[in-house]
């Protein structure tokens, strides 16, 4: 996450983190424009990312205007007993609207009655 506000501030937008209670991670906001911003990390090339329901459906949405901020190939260093993301590449796409057949469905909700 604070590679993301790094990169988004850089640009000249003022970052709030609504991770805790949004469908997304960032709002960027610059004069008249808000940006919301989905963030991963992987370890992986960064080819695929897993998104919840919430994250597509938002970024489908045709009144928002999202971006996906993608650090892939991080490494994990242990800094007294917790974890640390360091390193890695940049990927962002903007404007990031996912298409249908970018998505593979990995799991079902099945109500038990």
């Amino acid at each position: 996450m604070r590679m993301a506000s790094r990169h988004f501030e850089l640009r000249g937008f003022a970052v709030t983190d609504r991770s805790g209670n949004s469908s997304f991670d960032l709002e960027c906001r610059k004069k008249d424009h808000t940006l919301l911003v989905e963030v991963k990390g992987t370890q992986t090339p960064g080819d695929e990312i897993i998104l919840t329901y919430n994250e597509v459906r938002l970024a489908q949405d045709d009144d928002s205007t999202m971006a996906l901020f993608v650090q892939h190939g991080i490494e994990l260093e242990k800094e007294g007993d917790r974890l640390v993301a360091t390193g890695g590449h940049t990927r962002v796409i903007e404007p990031w609207v996912p298409k249908d057949d970018w998505l593979t469905p990995i799991a079902y909700r099945c109500r038990i009655s």
